[in-house]
């Protein structure tokens, strides 16, 4: 993804991320945090975008058999969107009852 936003790896790395950051925070402090109507979409977005990075890099890493950026992070990933699954799953119910 890196080489795609600039021609330095690094530097796209840095924009990438940044930005990935900065939307994040955006949707905790603004739709999630206000209760807007698509909070619960955005954060099931969120959920599957973390899913599917951490995946990514532990399944990259294998196919190369040597450690590849992002390896040692991709658990924590996963463990954060599923964490965020359970909490949302876990306000549905209370909202259905």
């Amino acid at each position: 993804m890196s080489g795609l936003i600039s021609p330095d790896r690094r530097v796209g790395f840095v924009i990438f991320n940044s930005a990935l950051v900065a939307f994040g925070l955006w949707c905790w402090l603004v739709p999630i945090r206000r209760g807007r109507p698509p909070a619960r979409g955005l954060a099931w977005a969120w959920v599957i975008l973390e899913a599917a990075n951490g995946t990514v890099h532990i399944v990259w890493a294998l196919s190369a058999g040597a450690y590849r950026p992002g390896l040692y992070t991709a658990p924590l990933l996963l463990a954060a969107a599923f964490f965020l699954a359970v909490q949302l799953r876990a306000s549905r119910r209370r909202m259905e009852s």
